[in-house]
This record gives C-alpha cells, sequence and structure tokens, in this order.
C-alpha cells in the first residue's frame, strides 16, 4: 500500500510529528507538497471553480478550499502514476496510531472487490449498511461518510472515479468525498474512527469558512432550497440503486462513531 501524505510548505511541525507516527507504526510513506490556495491567483481560482458561489453553504469557496481539493487530485493523480494496489491519503494533521498499518490491512482484505474508498478517520455520523463487525471496528457501506478528508483509502478504481468529477470544483473536497452519489465510488468507513484529526480548529480551510459566513438574502437562501431538493433526489436515487430501498427511505439507520 502507498502511503502519501499532504504537507503545506512550511509546516515543519506538522511533518515532524506524522513522520514520527508514521514510523513508529512501521509504515514507509512519501510526503506530498500541498496547493496553498491564498498563494492562487484569481484567474487560477476561477479556472478551477468557475462557480464561486455555493448554494450548499450560501457563500463562496474559499482559496484554502480549492487548494485543498488540488492537493487531494495531485495525490491520486500521484497514486494512479504507480503500480500500487491502493493508497493511503492523510493530511499533515491526522494522528497516526501505531496499528494503523495492520488495520487498514485487515480491513480492506474483508471488502468487496469493486470497493472504492474506506474512510479511516472523520468527524460526525455515519449513515450507511453494515457490511461486516470484525476486530478493529464495523465495516459500513455508507451513502454519507463522515466529514474531513484527513485520512482514508483508495482503490485504483475509487481514484479514477473520484478524479472524473473533481473539477470544476463545486464545493470542499471532504464534503466530495462525502457525497457518494457525485461520483459514484462504492463508499466505505470504519466505525470508531481510527485516525483522528489533531488541529481543526486552527485550519486554514476553517479560517477560510470564518472569513466567508453564509449568506442571508433571499436569493441565497432560494439557491439553497433548489439545490436541496435536487441534491436529496439525486442521493435517494443513488442510495437505492448501490445500497437498496431501505437505506434510501430509513434515515435512522445511522451508525455513530463512538
Amino acid at each position: 500500500m502507498l502511503t502519501l501524505v499532504i504537507s503545506l510548505p512550511l509546516s515543519t511541525q506538522r511533518e515532524e510529528k506524522i513522520s514520527a507516527g508514521l514510523h513508529a507504526a512501521g509504515m514507509s510513506f512519501s510526503m506530498l507538497p500541498g496547493v496553498v490556495g491564498r498563494e492562487l491567483s484569481e484567474t487560477e481560482i476561477e479556472a478551477f471553480a468557475p462557480f464561486r458561489f455555493m448554494p450548499r453553504f450560501r457563500r463562496e469557496i474559499g482559496p484554502a478550499e480549492v487548494g485543498c481539493t488540488l492537493s487531494h487530485k495531485l495525490a491520486l493523480e500521484t497514486f494512479l502514476a504507480r503500480s500500487d494496489a491502493t493508497a493511503l491519503i492523510l493530511e499533515d494533521d491526522a494522528v497516526v496510531p501505531p496499528n494503523l498499518g495492520d488495520a487498514i490491512a485487515h480491513l480492506v482484505d474483508r471488502l468487496p472487490r469493486n470497493w472504492g474508498i474506506l474512510k479511516v478517520g472523520g468527524i460526525g455520523g455515519v449513515r450507511g449498511r453494515l457490511l461486516q463487525e470484525t476486530a478493529v471496528g464495523k465495516i459500513v457501506e455508507t451513502h454519507a461518510t463522515t466529514v474531513c478528508a484527513h485520512a482514508y483509502v483508495v482503490s485504483r478504481q475509487g481514484a479514477s472515479q473520484l478524479l472524473r468529477r473533481i473539477l470544476p470544483i463545486r464545493f470542499p473536497y471532504d464534503i466530495y468525498l462525502r457525497d457518494t452519489h457525485v461520483h459514484g465510488a462504492r463508499t466505505f468507513e470504519v466505525v470508531p474512527t481510527l485516525v483522528v484529526q489533531e488541529d481543526l480548529a486552527g485550519s486554514r480551510i476553517q479560517c477560510d469558512r470564518m472569513e466567508r459566513p453564509p449568506s442571508s438574502d433571499l436569493g441565497s437562501l432560494i439557491a439553497y432550497r433548489a439545490w436541496k431538493l435536487g441534491h436529496e433526489i439525486r442521493r435517494r436515487a443513488h442510495i437505492v440503486k448501490t445500497i437498496g430501498f431501505t437505506a434510501a427511505v430509513a434515515p435512522s439507520r445511522i451508525t455513530r462513531h463512538s
């Protein structure tokens, strides 16, 4: 398994900490320089994210969010340029447990052949269907993963599916990863989560979001309602197709990270 760590320039302390964690876990890895969104020109941002306003969040997407998506795009492309069957993609604020490599191998061995994504880190609840209980945790086939994208495993098929619709950028990368009906990759998540995130409050993306609060004007609210209706129709149709009718009509089927 290839392990790639996305790290922004000058994030020396984060690099040192995650490097120490991966060495302690006995895992080889490569550091991948991330894209600094605030160094992108307006022309570049416009090229990658021409629809700057996000009805879903009633605000514009921020430069750090664009940079994050481009960084993960680079990681997926780097993986597919090699011959590895799977890749673990980490952000540099991920906290690596000492058994991570063995735990991932244990989980991947139990996934169906056409799996695309296995999330091993996230915040929030997981909606989906229990596939199997293992010594590491529950494997849930999910139609709505947790948020955050600091730790996930992809197959070659999953990476290809993610890249197919990653541009143009319409919303933050962790939301793109969460919306299985958009990218189409068969997605699973382990419960409880294996990899936590160390510094969420101080991240550049969180600063971006604080600088761009949701708009409350009537046009934004109408755009949100229209987006919500279309989103729910597409999402539930995808759930019926991939997981089953019961999962689409029973929102109480939620497995919490605990």
